[in-house]
């Protein structure tokens, strides 16, 4: 079927091809890879996450300890994979020559941990060898020493290492969980989509 079919039923014309990637490119659209969206995740319970934020960290900073009086900081946190997995991959090459390459599958992974707050602006991260509740509570050590004098209220996902009896949450940290199967109420989830 002809890419342009359906803009042509709407004109009443016949299109080439090429005139719509130059009005695509026009109007700033490009190929993107559509994000996975989980077939549990709930719309509704999204939208109530929403609507019931601001009295989630109400209830978060009610928990602070008696005169603590530091500002309060909103942020959202994730952990996001980045590796490689080394494919001998089709080349040019010049007729009658088949270009010899040493290959073994190798894949290799680090993760970055990062929450930022989006009201201020700001980002902290830490690139960890692994996902687990040891790097999780170095992480919130960190975030806790660099904002020290704000009291954080931050948002995670449901994570196993997000929920565990052995996470250690700093005193200046309260977390908040997200719905299950919803990165897309994260706003940190935008940071993972600037590596491409």
């Amino acid at each position: 079927m002809k890419q342009s079919s359906i803009f042509e039923q709407r004109v009443g014309h016949s299109v080439d091809d090429s005139t719509i990637y130059r009005l695509l490119n026009r109007h700033g659209w490009r190929k993107v890879m559509p994000r996975p969206k989980h077939p549990k995740s709930d719309l509704e319970t999204q939208e109530a996450f929403k609507k019931n934020f601001p009295a989630l960290v109400d209830a978060a900073v009610a928990m602070r300890e008696p005169g603590d009086e530091r500002p309060i900081l909103i942020m959202a946190q994730d952990e996001g994979c980045f590796g490689r997995i080394s494919q001998v991959r089709r080349c040019c090459a010049p007729p009658g020559v088949r270009p010899h390459v040493p290959a073994q599958l190798v894949r290799e992974y680090v993760y970055a941990y990062a929450a930022v707050a989006p009201a201020q602006g700001q980002l902290v991260s830490l690139i960890l060898p692994e996902i687990s509740t040891a790097m999780m509570n170095l992480f919130l050590e960190h975030v806790s020493r660099s904002f020290s004098d704000h009291f954080i209220v931050m948002q995670v996902d449901q994570a196993g290492w997000h929920r565990t009896q052995e996470l250690l949450i700093p005193a200046n940290i309260r977390l908040i969980p997200q719905p299950a199967y919803s990165p897309e109420v994260n706003p940190v989830e935008h940071v993972w989509g600037l590596r491409c």
